[in-house]
C-alpha cells in the first residue's frame, strides 16, 4: 500500500515537471496590467462643455479601450502605457455616467458637463473662504449647489508626473470653508452668468515663486531667464525652485479640458521684479503650451497692496511687478488683468477682502472668455500732455467718464528735470485728469498709484480702478487694445 502511495507521488511529480516544461516552451504569459481611469474622473467632476473631452489614463500597449458618455462612444489609444480618447462637443447638465471598458471596467456616476476653470497662483489664490471676510454669508449662498470643487496636491516634483491623487466635490459649507476664497468668489458669479455647473481645479501653493510653475527647460532657453535655475542649487524640490510646481502640479491636470486659467501671485517675486514681465510671459507661454490652447484664456490679478519690509519709497518692488504685470496684459493675447490696489492690508500681502477680486475675474471671464460686452477693467494711462504748470493725463476705460471716492482724488505725483516725486493736486475733466504740484512748477513726468501700498482713489463710470502708471520710463505703459 505504501508503495502504491509513492508511486502516486512519483507520477504527480512527473506530471507537473512536464506541465512546468510545456509552459516554459511556451514562452512567458502576456502581462497585462488593468486598464486604468485618471484620478481626476471621479464621482461629482465636472467636464468641459463646447469642446473636445480628452479622457485619459494607464493601459498596456496593445489595449482596447472604449469610452461612454451621452450618446457618445469612443475608443481611446494606447501608448506608452497611457490611454487617452477624445470626446466630441458636450451637453451641459447632469448627472451622467462614464463608462470605461477594456481589460477592467470602470463606471462613473454623477459627472456634470459644465464650464471648468483652473484657479492658479500663491497664497492669494490659495487662501481659504473661512479665512476670508464675510465667509458666513457665501457658504450658504444658493449658487453653490452648481459649485463642484478639485484641490491639485500640493506635490513638487523634479520630474513631470501624470497623476495627482485628489478627488472632486460638491459645493457645501463644509467643502466651501477651505477652498479658495478668490476661486470661490469667481465661480458663484460665473455660476449665475451662466446657469450651468462649474467646475474650479484649486492649483495653487502658498509661498511659491512664479519661476516653480514654469517649465525648467523653458527657463534655460530664455537667456534673460536662465540665469533663475543657474542660481538655484542642484537638486530643489520645495515650491521655490524652477520647475517644481510645474511638474508636480500642473502636469498632471494639463491634459483635463478647461476654458481658462485665473491666477494670482506675484507676492514672492521681488527677486525677479526686474525682468517679471518675461517671467510671467513664460509661465502663461508653457500653459498653454501643456494644454495644447495657444489662445487659453489667462486671467490675472495685480499683486495686492502691502508695505513689505524694507519697502523703499524710490524703488518700490511691488510697483515694479504690477507694472510688468501691466505690460503682459498689454502684450499677450487673451489675457485681462484685473487691478487691487483697493483692496489691500498694510501689514499684510493677504487681505481678507477676496469677494471683490472675484467679482472682477468673473467680469473678465465674460468678456474674455464667453464674448460678452462688458467692462472688466477701469482707466488705463493713454497719453499726457504738458501744459504749462501742470500735465493732462488722457485714459481709455474711462466708461462714461471718470470718478472719485472721497472728496479729493488720491495718488498722482509729479516731477520736474531733476526726476523728484513730489504730491499733486489732481481735477478729473471727462475722460483725463488735471495734475499740478506747487513744488513742481515746471513738470515733465506723472506717476499714479506708484507705491508698493498705494492711497489712490480714480475709478470709471463702472466703478473699477485705475491701473497704476508712470511716465518716467521708455515706452510707458499704454491702453491694452478692446480685446
Amino acid at each position: 500500500m505504501e508503495q502504491q502511495h509513492r508511486n502516486s507521488r512519483r507520477r504527480s511529480a512527473t506530471l507537473a515537471a512536464g506541465l512546468l516544461l510545456f509552459l516554459a516552451a511556451l514562452g512567458p504569459s502576456p502581462a497585462h496590467g488593468a486598464v486604468e481611469l485618471d484620478e481626476m474622473f471621479t464621482f461629482n467632476a465636472v467636464l468641459q462643455q463646447g469642446g473636445e473631452v480628452p479622457v485619459f489614463g494607464t493601459a498596456d500597449d496593445g489595449d482596447r479601450v472604449i469610452v461612454r458618455f451621452q450618446e457618445h462612444v469612443v475608443e481611446g489609444v494606447v501608448k506608452d502605457g497611457r490611454w487617452r480618447a477624445v470626446l466630441p462637443s458636450l451637453t451641459p447638465g447632469g448627472p451622467y455616467t462614464l463608462e470605461v471598458t477594456g481589460t477592467s471596467s470602470h463606471t462613473v456616476h454623477n459627472l456634470f458637463v459644465g464650464e471648468v476653470w483652473v484657479c492658479a497662483g500663491q497664497s492669494n489664490m490659495q487662501w481659504s473662504v473661512f479665512r476670508s471676510k464675510n465667509s458666513g454669508a457665501a457658504m450658504i449662498a444658493p449658487e453653490n449647489r452648481r459649485l463642484h470643487f478639485y484641490n491639485v496636491a500640493r506635490e513638487p516634483a523634479d520630474e513631470p508626473k501624470y497623476s495627482n491623487s485628489s478627488t472632486w466635490s460638491v459645493g457645501s459649507a463644509a467643502t466651501i470653508s477651505n477652498f479658495s476664497a478668490v476661486g470661490y468668489y469667481f465661480g458663484r458669479e460665473l455660476a449665475a452668468a451662466t446657469e450651468v455647473p462649474i467646475g474650479l481645479i484649486n492649483c495653487s501653493h502658498y509661498l511659491s515663486t512664479t519661476e516653480a510653475w514654469v517649465q525648467k527647460k523653458t527657463l534655460e532657453s530664455n537667456p534673460a531667464l536662465k540665469p533663475i535655475v543657474d542660481d538655484t542649487l542642484p537638486g530643489r524640490k520645495d515650491p521655490l525652485a524652477p520647475g517644481t510646481l510645474f511638474n508636480g502640479m500642473v502636469s498632471p491636470i494639463a491634459q483635463y479640458a478647461v476654458r481658462g486659467v485665473i491666477c494670482y501671485e506675484g507676492d514672492n517675486a521681488s527677486k525677479t521684479a526686474a525682468f517679471y514681465d518675461k517671467l510671467f510671459a513664460a509661465q502663461i507661454a508653457d500653459w498653454r503650451r501643456a494644454w495644447g490652447k495657444p489662445e487659453l484664456p489667462f486671467l490675472f490679478v495685480q499683486v495686492a497692496p502691502a508695505k513689505p519690509p524694507g519697502s523703499l519709497a524710490n524703488a518700490p518692488n511691488l510697483a515694479l511687478i504690477r507694472e510688468a504685470q501691466a505690460r503682459v496684459w498689454e502684450n499677450t493675447p487673451n489675457t485681462a488683468m484685473i487691478v487691487s490696489t483697493d483692496y489691500g492690508d498694510a501689514y499684510s500681502m493677504h487681505p481678507a477682502e477676496k469677494e471683490p477680486i472675484g467679482k472682477r475675474l468673473a467680469l473678465a471671464a465674460r468678456a474674455i472668455a464667453y464674448g460678452e460686452s462688458l467692462p472688466y477693467s477701469g482707466p488705463v494711462y493713454k497719453s499726457h500732455a504738458v501744459i504749462n504748470d501742470h500735465i493732462v493725463v488722457a485714459f481709455d476705460r474711462a466708461g462714461d467718464g471718470l470718478k472719485k471716492t472721497g472728496d479729493r482724488l488720491l495718488g498722482f505725483t509729479l516731477a520736474g528735470d531733476d526726476g523728484q516725486f513730489q504730491p499733486a493736486e489732481a481735477l478729473i475733466v471727462g475722460p483725463a485728469v488735471l495734475v499740478k504740484s506747487e513744488k513742481v512748477p515746471q513738470p515733465r513726468h506723472v506717476r499714479y498709484a506708484w507705491a508698493d501700498f498705494p492711497v489712490c482713489n480714480l475709478y470709471n463710470s463702472f466703478d473699477l480702478p485705475a491701473v497704476p502708471f508712470r511716465t518716467d520710463v521708455p515706452n510707458a505703459a499704454s491702453s491694452p487694445s478692446e480685446k
